[in-house]
């Protein structure tokens, strides 16, 4: 089963680019996840250069700031070289007994028997506005953002950006089994 990336699409729904949806394998929107790691691979090579130049600064005047500067560089590398090898992996997995989702920053593993099944929406975050793309809808009432399959917006085009992920929710849908079921369909 193939389902629609909306986020290949350039914005003409007309051509109708597709991204595999398959069990066993990660489905992905490869630009979003190389556009978002490309540009938090770019701001650690700018930490870097800061960095070195901190770093440069340590024999002269005033060591104890430039070695506190140096530290907190040190951190801000840590986090953004963190967030690019997690948008480089983000994706979604349909394995044989349960759905695994991959965000930038964590991995969650949901049992079959706790989801009720993908759908568009709004993936709501803890700051900014909320992204239109595809959620993992679990038994009690609470989502899973699925951070790969995702599209940028602004507030007011949101709604209309979201009904472009229902062919990719439903191909989703198909590959899981009943709830019953413990294996999902090949």
């Amino acid at each position: 089963m193939v389902g629609t990336c909306p986020a290949d699409l350039d914005n003409v729904s007309a051509r109708a680019s597709t991204t595999p949806v398959v069990p066993g394998r990660w489905v992905q929107c490869r630009r979003r996840n190389c556009g978002f790691a490309a540009a938090y691979a770019g701001l650690a090579a700018w930490i870097v250069l800061m960095l070195w130049a901190v770093l440069g600064e340590l024999s002269h005047d005033h060591q104890a700031v430039w070695l506190w500067l140096a530290v907190l560089l040190g951190g801000l590398l840590a986090l953004t070289v963190r967030l690019t090898v997690g948008w480089a992996r983000a994706g979604v997995m349909i394995a044989p007994y349960h759905v695994v989702v991959r965000g930038p920053w964590a991995t969650r593993r949901v049992a079959r028997s706790w989801i009720e099944g993908f759908e568009p929406g709004l993936q709501r975050t803890v700051v900014g506005n909320a992204t239109p793309g595809i959620v993992l809808r679990l038994g009690d009432g609470s989502r899973v953002n699925v951070a790969a399959l995702g599209t940028e917006a602004m507030v007011w085009s949101a709604a209309g950006k979201v009904r472009r992920w229902e062919a990719t929710a439903a191909a989703l849908n198909e590959l899981l089994p009943p709830r019953g079921s413990a294996r999902v369909a090949a």
